[in-house]
């Protein structure tokens, strides 16, 4: 355990997800909710341990500029040195603002609100979870809408020419969501990662039956881009057409209900097929989408 929650009483002794850990300059800071709302605690090492850099939220309920409360934060760093802190607010639905970053535990409190939820749609009142991808001088906003605990939960992406917007949704969203005929649930909260390849993988969770409950896995598949610079994920069910896809690697497919992942607890390592140990992921979210 790299961080646990204080002694009961204080503003973080509860409701603990979503972790976010950033470098900067050999410290590693990781960001967490906890009881709605954000911390910041920092390591020298990634295995930590993390102490706390803050004895209060950093953002959320008076903290940061921001009032209401806050979720899932994720911190980036752009190819000019600039960091962002792109966070889940309230008031009262979920959407997803930005911070610019003076260091990584200090933000500038005129936050700008980027994205909403389309409430008669697939996002009913909720956009959080939000990761950013640069590819060709565009930034892709990843994000997750619908309820995290039933199985129309997904992911969808909107594309800006700056970090701070403004960002404009993809029409075709979402770009990740149930399917029925292969047990596939629930997808959502993503992060994203250049592989040792080159390639860029897409890192989520899915829920492990379509009852509404909170018993998930995590999986990873490659994350493309099509001929025209859009965003899509290789569930080994071909490109989404019409659209060629803009590389060749077409051998790694991955079929959703094997995913190349070892299914497993990200804590405990467990990488077989079996639902048993994957229920140990059943957390007490709030419905976050963590």
């Amino acid at each position: 355990m790299v961080w646990g929650p204080a002694e009961p009483g204080a503003w973080n002794d509860d409701n603990v997800w979503a972790p976010d850990v950033f470098e900067d300059e050999g410290q590693y800071y990781l960001y967490y909710s906890a009881n709605m709302r954000i911390g910041v605690a920092v390591a020298d090492d990634p295995t930590g341990p993390f102490v706390d850099v803050y004895d209060q939220p950093f953002i959320g309920t008076g903290h940061g500029g921001v009032p209401f409360l806050a979720i899932d934060a994720h911190a980036f760093r752009d190819d000019d040195g600039a960091l962002y802190l792109y966070t889940t607010g309230y008031h009262p639905f979920s959407f997803i603002r930005v911070f610019t970053m003076v260091d990584p535990v200090t933000v500038n409190e005129d936050w700008t609100e980027l994205i909403g939820p389309k409430f008669f749609g697939w996002e009913t009142f909720i956009n959080e979870g939000a990761w950013i991808v640069k590819h060709g001088g565009v930034y892709y906003l990843m994000y997750s809408g619908n309820d995290v605990r039933i199985p129309f939960y997904a992911i969808g992406y909107a594309m800006s020419d700056s970090p701070l917007g403004p960002f404009v949704k993809y029409e075709r969203n979402p770009i990740l969501h149930v399917n029925w005929e292969h047990e596939f649930y629930g997808p959502g909260h993503n992060s994203a990662v250049e592989g040792p390849d080159g390639d860029l993988w897409i890192f989520y969770h899915t829920k492990l039956n379509p009852g509404q409950n909170l018993l998930r896995r995590v999986r990873k598949n490659r994350l493309r881009f099509t001929g025209d610079g859009q965003l899509w994920v290789d569930i080994g069910l071909g490109p989404p057409p019409p659209f060629p896809v803009d590389d060749d690697d077409q051998d790694d497919e991955v079929e959703p209900t094997d995913d190349d992942t070892g299914d497993g607890d990200a804590a405990t390592g467990d990488d077989d097929d079996s639902t048993a140990s994957d229920d140990d992921d059943d957390d007490d979210s709030n419905g976050c989408g963590c």
